[in-house]
């Protein structure tokens, strides 16, 4: 501020008048130095008020040249040249306000600034505005000095050096002249004189334009005024400013036509009345300038003599005198001063004569108290008070004097009057009486309710008994004394003003009692009865009402020619009252209304008294010939009785016996005088005090049963009343007081409005009134309203009427009857809607014939005075008044509310309002103002807005943010859409959301942000603390068109670029919470989901700097006095440190430049958590003696509703409904017992709602946190789990999962029962999440780490350096552990859901550092992983037995999903349970029995899932996860041998789904592939899971364990169909389906393992011979699946060609896939091959054989399928050759792609592009792109070295069967044998070795006879094709993949140098022996 220059205004003012208020309103801390510089500095700016810089002919000619040269302004660089057009309009402001040419300019240029706050103006009208917005604000500044001063009359609250430092300041500014100032000012603020000026220039807009610079000018005048006042009265006025003052006021002439003064010159009177106050002379605090200076009272004597000026209004002076008469007589009577040291003292008493002669007290009520303003400010009337009790009580001697000259004057009158003389009391006559006035007009209708009238009263003197009058105060007892005596022996003259005096001392509560009482003490009785009390009055009453009644003589009877009445004597018929009666009337009835509207008291006694009969003579007057103006007093007095509920039901029925309303039987009542009286008089004040009546009964009761037995029952006469006759003819009729039409029109639309509130539709009352009771009269007006009715067409005409009068913006006569008016029928039209949805259903469902109209739909129709549909139009148009009008606005926004709730109304509603651009802008503005409107909130967000004492301002701004809410979840455009700016015609998608200053119009948007964003740094808006509902509200917008995909794109583009909103937000969130309430938690909730999808949306399109900054925000400590707002700091964010335990520090990173010495807990995520409150706020209900505690409960929830105001819609309780119930419970007691009894009931009732508001509130507050949790796991889940590594590394992420895992962890510890409902599902879905990317982490961490913290150990705090120890697993992981542990085992792990996220985070965790190649128990000894997996299950263990209890339990129970997962945990124990602690505990405690035997059971699911449509997938996912749980215990010995023992096996061989295989072939040949494809798959995963649990037990076990192998053959031989089809493996060849080809896999595995069972033994048991015959078969069939799948080029391009067609699956290597298979399957046979030739024997003589002794394959190049022929040896050497050839392209591949893996960071981005297998199109980052070529190569090089591993086991597995069959058939066959015969040694050994094998059985003869005798030309031929084929060419190829295969196998399945031995005999075999 200081560096504004001193020539642009209006900045530099209101920079002032904001350090002024930030220092003593909002007390601002550290603003002193600014307040005290800022003081300093622009004293010459007070002291010259309003003084512009004079214009110069220097800036004038500066200002010509701008146009060509520019021109230096300040705050800008540079020059600026400007238009001629500017430079035009800045002289034309110059010249018009006498101001310098550069301000003018300066002006012109904010006024184009702020162009976006005033649509439709110029920039010099809004540069007119500012100008006179700053005067006002430079005189508002010192206003709020001068309101700050120490002294007498009030207190500020402002520091006191602050005080101090401005009580000197503004001493000094008066004492240098400033009065002066200020009052030459008021002299010269003429607003005719400007208005002139400015019409003349053309700086007048639109009638706002120039209704908005009049008030600026009247606040500027009246701001001048009030520095005097203010400094008045808190230290008095100097001698010289007093003096000033005087001399201005003795100038003064009327302000208004009434003669009243205006409200600145009132302002300036008070002023002098508080310097010449003297009451805190005494005070040592103040100086008052009356005391400390000598020559003050002189001076003031001297001026108000009346001789020293000529007074224009000598009844000011009259008052100044009277004021100067009261202090000179407190001085002198406090002793302060004396007549020695002050001789005029003893003026008092003169002066007081002056004033009386001047007509001091006919002066004050019209001067003073017909102000306007006198009324509406406290220290006006109390310094009135406080002159007049001074008087009084000082001067009681004059009082007297007074009384006797009024009692003479009365005579006087009286005597004159008796002699029929006119006779007008002189003004010395009739100063009591005016002095009784007086004190009526300031004590009546105490608006302020302060009080004041209390002091005339003394409780003992009342008659109260008890009380004393000892401590009563002597003032008040002159003050009461005055009181008693004015009334005795009162003159008639004298009574109206007395009885207004009391009626005025009457008007408080507290007052009225006592004036009560006065009254009826004065009913003594007898002759010295005083007529002012209550016996006199309603005797005097009921006198009047008896001859109202007489009946005139009839003429018969004046013809019996009695004594009285002759034809010459009559007895005169005084039926009427002279006009002193009927003054005297109504001033008693003013008096009894005001004492019945008061004292409940009085009202019971007098309707209850017997003898004043006051009803009955009440309504029997107004049915009699009595003036209009007495039965409207009437009215009004009984209006005032009806406020008592007691006697409601006694007026109804004086009121409808004597037909007041009239129209039966011919009697005229109130329609009739309104029509004959009214109307003619055109004054209507008995039709307004009736309307009063009916308001004040209708507020007790509405009585339905009123009038049965007459009429119809019910109020309908009365509403007719109302709505036709007075209503509906409201304007047309013709009003002598034009205000009078718009009150009538008011009060019946207040009465509507308030019956209709108080109406619910009832599908009965469309079936019409009962007999004896009648319908609601809300029932009539809503069905009214939903037709095109007249009393709709009104109700309309109203409103556009009054929109017609308020856009004047000019002051008229009844301007607030017509704001009433207006804001009543609005009030009706918004609660005609509310109810119009349940009128309408609750018609249909009554099945009515009348045809109702939506009021909505009625809105939206044709205007008749327009001939347009503006309705809308002109409602919205009240949202603009709202400033003077906030419940209108209020009203306005909820109609457009209700109308726009429906979607077909949005096109119209949007036809309406962008008619045009100036219908738009001020559609905006009005709604923007709206928003901007500031004032306090007090609970609108817990009180509902139709409610009484509703707080306007602050609900319009909640109105408006619902409407906008409403808009924006609906189907874009909507007219939510346009008011936040966005585009609806192009499209809100296609937005641009602009600033204001680009947009040209600041939107409602603009104003949200506004009031949100945060003035500093991390410190919430004031908005949060003073308004949190309306806060919630915003924020709730804010996420709705963050999170809507119409509008999130075109939100946060804006948020971002406008204000950064959400990253201001993020760093107040901590501080946000700090307050604990509901509203901070669900904002926070709010923030932190709309920054989830901000998140989300930054990663998506890559703006790293913006996602840097938030996620700086997000994980950087809250302590931090610096936010990291790059990517590079971001990235080092947890990269180098770590952590094990909540307790525990970081360690700083060495080479980040970002201090992280705080704990990490104090990060904003982990801050939120912790600051989220778990533990349940317990409300029990009470005990009730009468209520049943059922009954009571049922009742709570039928009232229970979803609160719409939450994000997750939780229920509460409706008090309201509640409250309605239980008191048409208590209303309908009955009884005795049940009256004694209603005390109790009550308190009862008051106890339940008391007990609902508690739920209430600790249901909201559960839900609050419900959905902060929620928030919070979403961004959370967002952040981590989204991030990409090059913002957020791995490590970054593990220290803060662990944390945020045990943060959560420990907060759902201990009981379950303590924590909010809801939050446990919300964590335990949280916990899943986040240990899954915990687990990914693991997963994607670097292999090496070269900084370890501290707090980074291994399990067992060491490392080892070896390749085997590079993952490092933190200590954190056992704490998280133990918490799901704990979790699940304590508390059960709470419901399904929770259970279900527990298992399924357990899961995770278990699988932490788990890879997908398998580990040998060797590797996992000595790994991390191992030693994790160790502890893991130590912690296991030490929970004991009830976590798998209760998982077992879970997996054999419950819902599947939960079961699958608890499969799946069990799964992972047993994993890792090298002791079998877990298998032991499943087995003895039957559970693995029960799986078991539950396979069977389960069969039937899954063949209705294979067999019909509607089977359940589940049923197959439990079947998995159950065989997988028995397939991982099978990895055991103990538990192959346990699931053997249960019989497993054997429940596998009776499972029959597996002989429901589909019938691939025939399908196949049908081309009906896919069809058959769905059930295959699902048949599939029966079948798999089934086979590898059998594969499993038997590599388990082996092969030499002779149960498992036998189990196993039965197995097979049970399903033999099944087996034997897959087994033929024609199918999986032809078509190459991977499936297929899997499951041919499988089966051959099983096949190698199992198929070599020996059972010889069995052969004579014909089961035995079967298994035999099924065995040779399988081993056919296995031997010629390996003709099939040799790896012939035929083969291979079937792969590619399968590959290409993309029948396999589009992966990084579908076609490997199907060869790795291939490969597995010939490594099958061949295993199963190498089983049978080894099992036979141990040599080659005796082996047992497999193929036929031929090389028919090698020889005649056999291709195609040579499966159809016996196996022969030629096979296996067919097969050895294209296995060899593959092996050695597979290693060639397999070397090619670990060179590209080491080269992988010189690759280009197309070559990077290509290995990763994307769309080139898809831009994606480097590092992103080398990371997934890596991730591609890594799994090609694994599959690529199976595939190798593969080949070289298979060509091993070959070339020892080549050998052995090769040895046997050259040397040990038969044809061998017979050609080399043996010698006598050798048949010996033979014939030995062949009774040897003769015991063994036969089996051996079985299996080789048939291929060991064979013919002789045989043997040749077979060692010609060896010689052939076996050549050296056949060895070379094997060596030269010898020490490939001998390096892949030496650590497998056999020793080093076994291939080079086989190689080398079979060699031999073949150069000796052929």
């Amino acid at each position: 501020m200081e560096g504004r220059s001193d020539s642009d205004l209006w900045p530099r003012y209101k920079d002032i008048l904001a350090v002024i208020e930030a220092g003593l309103i909002t007390k601002q801390t550290g603003i002193r130095l600014r307040f005290e510089t800022t003081l300093k500095n622009n004293k010459d700016t007070f002291l010259n008020l309003l003084k512009n810089p004079s214009p110069t002919s220097e800036d004038a000619e500066l200002l010509k040249k701008a146009t060509t040269e520019g021109i230096e302004l300040p705050g800008y660089e540079g020059k600026s040249q400007l238009s001629q057009q500017l430079v035009d309009e800045a002289a034309i402001v110059s010249d018009m306000f006498k101001l310098n040419q550069i301000s003018a300019l300066q002006l012109l240029l904010h006024g184009e600034d702020q162009l976006p706050q005033y649509p439709g103006l110029t920039r010099g009208l809004v540069a007119v505005l500012l100008y006179y917005d700053a005067r006002k604000s430079i005189v508002q500044a010192l206003r709020t000095l001068m309101c700050s001063r120490a002294g007498l009359t009030w207190s500020s609250e402002a520091p006191e050096e602050l005080i101090l430092f401005l009580t000197n300041y503004t001493t000094q500014l008066i004492n240098e002249g400033l009065t002066g100032t200020i009052l030459s000012l008021l002299e010269s603020l003429d607003w005719t004189k400007d208005l002139a000026e400015l019409q003349k220039k053309a700086a007048l807009g639109d009638a706002q334009h120039v209704a908005t610079l009049r008030q600026l000018h009247a606040d500027t005048r009246q701001g001048l005024a009030d520095c005097l006042y203010s400094y008045a009265a808190q230290s008095g006025l100097p001698t010289s400013s007093t003096v000033k003052l005087l001399d201005h006021l003795s100038a003064l002439a009327p302000g208004t036509a009434t003669g009243a003064l205006d409200d600145v010159s009132l302002t300036l009177v008070m002023a002098v009345l508080q310097a010449l106050d003297g009451t805190g002379a005494e005070r040592e605090d103040v100086d008052l300038p009356m005391i400390t200076d000598p020559t003050f009272i002189q001076t003031v004597t001297n001026q108000l003599d009346g001789k020293s000026r000529k007074w224009e209004l000598q009844g000011l002076l009259s008052i100044l005198q009277f004021a100067w008469s009261m202090t000179l007589s407190s001085l002198r009577v406090g002793g302060l001063l004396t007549s020695d040291t002050c001789p005029q003292l003893e003026e008092d008493e003169m002066f007081m004569d002056l004033a009386l002669d001047s007509n001091l007290f006919h002066a004050i009520p019209d001067l003073i108290f017909a102000c306007p303003a006198f009324t509406k400010e406290e220290f006006y009337i109390r310094r009135f008070h406080t002159l007049l009790t001074d008087f009084l009580t000082l001067m009681p001697l004059k009082i007297k004097e007074l009384r006797n000259r009024a009692d003479d004057a009365a005579r006087n009158k009286m005597m004159h009057e008796q002699e029929g003389i006119q006779y007008n009391i002189p003004p010395a006559g009739q100063h009591f009486q005016q002095l009784l006035l007086t004190v009526a007009g300031l004590y009546s209708k105490d608006a302020m309710d302060l009080g004041l009238a209390e002091a005339y009263w003394t409780a003992a003197d009342s008659g109260l008994v008890g009380m004393d009058s000892r401590h009563t105060p002597a003032k008040q007892i002159a003050l009461y004394k005055f009181v008693r005596l004015a009334g005795d022996l009162l003159m008639p003259s004298l009574f109206v003003p007395y009885v207004q005096m009391l009626a005025g001392l009457a008007d408080s509560p507290a007052s009225a009692v006592h004036c009560f009482n006065l009254l009826k003490m004065n009913c003594n009785g007898g002759a010295n009865s005083s007529n002012v009390s209550l016996d006199h009055f309603f005797s005097s009453l009921q006198q009047y009402y008896t001859n109202l009644r007489m009946e005139p003589p009839t003429s018969a009877h004046q013809s019996m020619g009695g004594p009285e009445h002759t034809i010459y004597r009559t007895k005169p018929m005084t039926r009427g009252i002279s006009p002193q009666e009927v003054e005297g009337l109504t001033a008693v009835l003013e008096l009894l209304t005001t004492l019945a509207r008061r004292c409940d008291v009085a009202r019971v006694c007098m309707v209850e008294h017997p003898a004043w009969q006051v009803l009955s003579t009440l309504v029997g007057l107004m049915s009699c010939s009595v003036p209009t103006n007495i039965k409207a007093r009437l009215m009004l007095f009984l209006s005032a009785l009806g406020k008592s509920a007691d006697n409601v039901h006694t007026i109804w029925q004086h009121v409808e016996a004597q037909q007041l309303l009239g129209g039966q039987g011919g009697k005229p009542g109130i329609t009739e005088e309104l029509e004959e009286v009214e109307t003619r008089a055109e004054e209507f004040p008995l039709t307004r005090a009736f309307i009063q009546v009916l308001d004040t009964l209708t507020d007790v009761e509405i009585p339905g049963s009123l009038g049965a037995g007459q009429r119809q029952p019910g109020l309908l006469p009365y509403i007719n009343y109302l709505v036709d006759s007075v209503f509906l003819k409201f304007c047309t009729r013709t009003y002598k007081n034009p205000a009078e039409r718009w009150e009538v029109a008011s009060q019946c639309l207040n009465l509507m409005y308030k019956l209709l509130a108080e109406y619910e539709p009832n599908p009965a009352d469309f079936q019409g009134p009962g007999p004896s009771v009648g319908l609601h009269p809300g029932f009539y007006l809503l069905m009214n309203l939903h037709q095109s009715s007249l009393l709709l067409r009104s109700l309309l005409f109203v409103v556009d009427e009054c929109r017609a009068m308020l856009d004047t913006f000019s002051v008229f006569a009844g301007k607030n009857y017509v704001e009433s008016a207006a804001t009543a029928a609005l009030k009706l039209l918004t609660m005609a809607l509310k109810l119009s949805d349940d009128l309408i259903t609750c018609g249909r469902t009554a099945g009515a014939s009348v045809v109702l109209t939506a009021t909505s739909k009625l809105l939206l129709g044709i205007n008749p005075r327009s001939g347009k549909p503006d309705h809308m139009l002109n409602i919205a148009r009240y949202v603009l008044y709202g400033d003077w009008m906030p419940e209108a606005r209020y009203c306005a926004v909820k109609i457009l509310t209700y109308v726009a709730a429906s979607p077909s109304n949005q096109p119209d509603l949007l036809a309406t309002f962008t008619a045009s651009t100036a219908v738009s802008n001020a559609v905006l503005k009005a709604f923007t103002d709206a928003l901007d409107a500031s004032e306090e909130e007090e609970h609108a967000g817990d009180s509902l807005p139709g409610s009484r004492n509703i707080d306007s301002v602050a609900a319009s701004r909640l109105a408006v943010v619902q409407l906008i809410q409403s808009g924006v979840n609906m189907i874009a455009p909507t007219l939510g859409h346009f008011l936040l700016g966005f585009d609806v015609r192009r499209g809100v998608a296609t937005s641009q959301l602009q600033n204001p200053n680009i947009a040209g119009i600041r939107t409602p948007l603009h104003a949200i942000l506004g009031l949100l964003t945060p003035q500093e740094h991390g410190v919430p808006s004031a908005l949060l603390s003073h308004q949190p509902a309306l806060a919630t509200s915003l924020y709730a917008l804010i996420y709705s068109l963050v999170s809507n995909p119409e509008t999130y794109e075109p939100t946060l583009r804006f948020l971002r670029s406008s204000c950064d909103f959400l990253c201001s937000q993020l760093a107040c969130v901590t501080n946000i919470l700090e307050k604990e309430d509901i509203y901070s938690q669900r904002i926070v909730s709010y923030i932190l989901r709309a920054t989830a999808v901000e998140i989300r949306v930054l990663m998506k399109s890559r703006q790293k700097s913006q996602l840097c900054k938030i996620l700086s925000l997000l994980l950087d400590s809250t302590g931090s006095e610096e936010e990291v707002g790059t990517g590079q700091e971001v990235s080092r964010l947890y990269t180098d440190s770590t952590f094990s335990q909540l307790s525990r520090t970081a360690m700083q990173s060495s080479t980040s430049k970002h201090m992280m010495n705080t704990p990490l807990s104090n990060h904003r995520l982990a801050t939120v958590l912790n600051l989220i409150n778990f533990e349940i706020e317990s409300v029990s209900p009470p005990s009730w003696e009468l209520f049943d505690d059922g009954q009571v409960s049922a009742l709570l929830t039928q009232c229970q509703v979803e609160n719409p105001t939450s994000s997750v819609h939780e229920k509460l309780i409706q008090v309201p409904r509640l409250h309605k119930i239980l008191a048409q419970e208590l209303a309908s007691l009955q009884g005795t017992t049940a009256m004694n009894q209603r005390a109790i009931i009550q308190a009862e009732i008051n106890s339940i709602l008391m007990y609902a508001v508690r739920w209430n509130s600790v249901q909201e507050g559960a839900a609050a946190r419900r959905a902060l949790l929620d928030s919070w796991r979403q961004v959370t889940e967002v952040l981590l789990l989204a991030a990409p590594d090059d913002y957020l590394t791995a490590v970054g992420k593990q220290q803060i999962l662990l944390q945020l895992l045990q943060a959560l962890l420990n907060k759902v510890a201990g009981d379950s029962g303590s924590v909010v409902l809801g939050l446990s599902t919300l964590v335990s879905s949280a916990v899943l999440l986040l240990l899954t990317s915990l687990r990914e982490t693991y997963e994607t961490s670097p292999e090496k780490k070269t900084v370890l913290g501290e707090t980074y150990v291994g399990v067992l705090d060491a490392t080892l350096e070896t390749t085997a120890s590079r993952e490092i697993f933190s200590s954190s992981l056992q704490v998280i552990l133990k918490g799901l542990v704990g979790w699940i085992s304590n508390n059960g792990g709470g419901s399904q859901l929770i259970r279900t996220n527990l298992y399924a985070a357990l899961v995770a965790y278990l699988r932490i550092g788990k890879t997908s190649t398998s580990e040998s128990s060797r590797y996992l000894e000595v790994s991390e992983r191992g030693k994790l997996q160790r502890v893991n299950m130590e912690v296991i263990q030490g929970a004991g037995t009830s976590l798998l209890e209760i998982l077992a339990r879970d997996a054999v129970s419950g819902h599947e999903v939960r079961r699958m997962l608890a499969f799946a945990v069990l799964e992972e124990i047993v994993l890792m349970d090298r002791k079998c602690f877990c298998t032991r505990f499943l087995a003895e405690q039957g559970f693995l029995k029960h799986i078991v035997e539950s396979l069977v059971k389960d069969e039937e699911g899954l063949v209705t899932l294979l067999t019909k449509a509607d089977g359940n997938i589940r049923d197959l996912y439990v079947y998995e996860s159950k065989v997988g749980l028995l397939s991982r215990v099978a990895t055991s010995p103990l538990g192959a041998e346990l699931l053997l023992q249960a019989g497993l096996i054997n429940r596998l061989s009776e499972l029959t789904i597996l002989d429901l295989r589909p019938d691939v072939d025939a399908v196949l040949m049908r081309n009906e592939a896919d069809l058959v494809y769905g059930v295959l798959t699902l048949y599939q995963g029966v079948l798999f899971p089934v086979l590898r649990l059998v594969q499993s037990i038997l590599s388990t076990l082996g092969s030499t364990n002779r149960s498992a192998t036998d189990q196993t053959i039965r197995f097979l031989a049970a399903h033999d169909d099944v087996f034997s089809q897959i087994l033929r493996g024609s199918t999986a060849r032809s078509s190459l389906n991977k499936s297929l080809l899997q499951e041919l896999a499988l089966v051959t595995a099983i096949v190698s393992r199992a198929g070599s069972l020996d059972i010889r033994a069995d052969m004579a048991d014909p089961a035995g011979f079967e298994l035999a015959n099924m065995l040779s078969r399988i081993q056919k069939q296995m031997l010629s699946l390996l003709g099939q799948f040799q790896l012939c080029d035929s083969l291979l391009s079937a792969i590619e060609m399968a590959t290409s067609s993309g029948s396999e699956s589009t992966g990084a290597s579908g076609g490997d896939s199907i060869l790795l298979t291939i490969l597995k399957i010939i490594s099958n046979v061949t295993n199963y091959a190498r089983s049978i030739v080894s099992t036979g024997a141990n040599s080659s003589k005796f082996c047992r054989l497999v193929v036929a002794p031929s090389m028919i394959e090698v020889t005649e190049q056999v291709t195609g399928n040579i499966s159809s022929k016996t196996a022969s040896l030629g096979l296996f050497v067919l097969s050895i050759q294209n296995v060899a050839k593959h092996l050695s392209k597979a290693q060639s591949k397999l070397n090619e792609l670990k060179d590209k893996e080491n080269n992988l960071a010189s690759f280009s981005t197309s070559e990077l592009v290509h290995l990763a297998a994307i769309n080139p199109v898809e831009k994606l980052p480097g590092l992103v792109l080398r990371k997934l070529a890596g991730a591609r190569l890594a799994a090609s090089i694994g599959e690529k070295q199976l595939e190798v591993q593969l080949a070289a086991e298979t060509v091993e597995a070959l070339g020892f069967l080549l050998w052995r069959h090769l040895e046997h058939y050259l040397l040990y066959s038969s044809p061998a044998s017979a050609a080399t015969p043996d010698s006598p040694y050798q048949a010996t050994l033979r014939r030995l070795n062949e009774s040897k094998d003769a015991g063994r059985g036969g089996m051996l003869e079985y299996s080789n006879s048939h291929r060991s005798k064979f013919p002789s030309f045989d043997l040749e031929r077979l060692k010609s094709d060896v010689k052939s084929a076996l050549n050296d060419s056949f060895f070379e190829k094997l060596g030269d993949i010898l020490e490939l295969v001998e390096t892949r196998t030496s650590s497998g399945t056999s020793s080093a140098g076994f291939l080079q031995a086989i190689i080398r005999r079979t060699k031999r075999l073949a150069q000796l022996y052929t």
